[in-house]
């Protein structure tokens, strides 16, 4: 079930995350552009820093996917937890033991 769940979320996280690629925006371009010189400083010819600039960006959008599916299954996690202590102490408070009676 958490193995389910985790892939879900991180396809629902990557999904939205890449719905905020526009390459006419302003931020994206300021990122391609740091991103293309960061490979153009390591020596990466023309041809190679476009591909490995769209590489990177990929993978950073699933870095962020994965670390957002797994804060989600530690909260369903963490709910199922706490509402299974609820019920665990609603159970105990009905079912206290009775009083021993005390011997004459």
């Amino acid at each position: 079930m958490g193995q389910t769940l985790l892939a879900q979320r991180e396809q629902f996280h990557q999904s939205r995350l890449v719905e905020d690629i526009i390459p006419s925006r302003l931020q994206y371009q300021e990122a391609v552009k740091q991103v293309d010189r960061f490979f153009a400083d390591q020596g990466s010819g023309p041809a190679d820093i476009a591909g490995r600039t769209t590489a990177w960006i990929g993978q950073q959008i699933q870095q962020q996917a994965a670390l957002l599916s797994y804060i989600d299954v530690f909260w369903f996690l963490a709910a199922i937890a706490a509402s299974g202590m609820i019920v665990a102490l609603v159970l105990m408070k009905g079912s206290r033991p009775a009083e021993p009676h005390a011997s004459p």
